[in-house]
């Protein structure tokens, strides 16, 4: 991660909004913008700029589907608000944490006034809902979330109760768990709100182009911005900065979720989400249940490192042994009904060493290329508050 300018709080109604016309119409001096990427950090930051005045091409290889064909990795997140470092993932680095921390807040404030409009609630997709997270051993006992609980509590996260009396809340078995908190956390139907994005962004004037970029976006820098009649790139591509950066801290981390029907007819309908973490911090085949929308549950997850294939299914070693952690945890959910017209979902996780990239182009003076990529599993967790980044490293040039 870059160093950048002190925060400014980020509001809804002055920095963007949700008008389909932007907060402030392009001007002769707004910048043309090149996006690379289409998952959730490239669609906020093209939000992001198109209501900061810039006119935003966004250029991708794929787009998010709603049908039962495969969807992208933004689309397949569990989408629960977390705050950093979540243990569904890599560690963040110690001199990261302050800055992601700020991103996570950002978000969370940013979609708790979303969930607040009854149109939006719906539009977007994002409801406000308890998030219990039980641990194995005495939160008081294990550093690092002993300083997580802590800093959630200074920093003031609603709803937030550190009782270990919370496990067996909410109809759990509590198996496996020693120790618990809870808070109010955000929960986005990933599929509605991709949907209101790209909506969105066109409204607001985007361009969107299918198209992929080969090699690395500074190898190509001067034929892009002619190509696309643009000044300034945004990458935003993922997992594929592999590539596109040269970033050889990018790698791979293959995640699957099971979508069962949460509608109330063979278990009682659940309402809020339910974690259990690990002892060990590079453990990430946790208890996930989170409710995605009225419909749908969410159960996880894991994380394989280095896996790039979409081969996993429904009877997948991992997949069955992620169901079966879920439900001894939740003994209601044996029978629970797969989802018929999307029973699992899969997706590779742009995981990176060193924690995400946002930032300018530092190989080439004079280079106008911002980066933002390798969010990990904080994609949507941290996504309001890495699109203003964005938006303001380009506001500098």
């Amino acid at each position: 991660m870059s160093a950048s300018s002190p925060h400014k709080t980020l509001k809804l109604g002055e920095d963007f909004s949700t008008s389909p016309n932007p907060v402030k119409a392009p001007s002769s001096s707004s910048h043309n913008v090149l996006v690379i990427g289409a998952g959730v950090a490239g669609l906020k930051s093209a939000w992001m700029l198109l209501d900061a005045g810039h006119n935003v091409t966004i250029l991708a290889k794929e787009w998010a589907t709603f049908t039962s064909a495969q969807r992208i990795t933004s689309q397949i997140s569990g989408a629960l608000w977390e705050f950093p470092s979540a243990p569904c993932g890599p560690r963040i680095q110690p001199e990261n944490l302050d800055k992601l921390r700020t991103w996570a807040l950002e978000s969370h404030k940013i979609y708790s006034e979303l969930a607040s409009d009854p149109k939006l609630r719906e539009d977007y997709g994002v409801r406000v809902r308890k998030n219990l997270c039980c641990f194995p051993m005495a939160i008081a006992d294990h550093d690092v979330e002993h300083e997580r609980a802590e800093a959630i509590q200074k920093a003031g996260v609603p709803g937030f109760k550190w009782d270990k009396s919370l496990i067996g809340a909410y109809d759990n078995s509590g198996h496996g768990a020693v120790d618990a908190f809870e808070h109010l956390s955000p929960v986005i139907d990933t599929d509605q709100g991709m949907k209101f994005m790209m909506d969105l962004v066109k409204a607001k004037g985007a361009k969107l182009v299918t198209g992929e970029v080969k090699g690395d976006v500074l190898d190509h820098e001067d034929e892009l911005k002619k190509e696309y009649g643009v000044d300034i790139i945004v990458n935003c591509t993922g997992l594929n900065a592999l590539e596109t950066a040269s970033d050889k801290n990018i790698h791979a981390g293959r995640g699957g979720v099971l979508r069962v029907l949460n509608d109330g007819k063979v278990f009682p309908k659940i309402e809020h989400a339910m974690v259990v973490n690990t002892k060990d911090p590079e453990d990430y085949n946790i208890v996930f249940v989170v409710p995605r929308n009225e419909k749908i549950l969410i159960l996880g997850t894991f994380i394989e490192e280095g896996e790039t294939e979409f081969s996993l299914k429904v009877d997948s070693p991992a997949m069955v042994e992620m169901k079966e952690k879920c439900e001894r945890f939740l003994p209601q959910l044996k029978g629970a009904e797969l989802d018929p017209e999307y029973p699992m979902a899969q997706g590779i996780r742009p995981l990176r060493k060193g924690d995400v990239k946002v930032g300018k182009e530092d190989r080439k003076e004079g280079s106008r290329i911002v980066h933002a990529y390798g969010h990990g599993i904080g994609g949507w967790s941290s996504a309001w508050g890495s699109a203003f980044e964005v938006a303001s490293l380009v506001a500098s040039y």
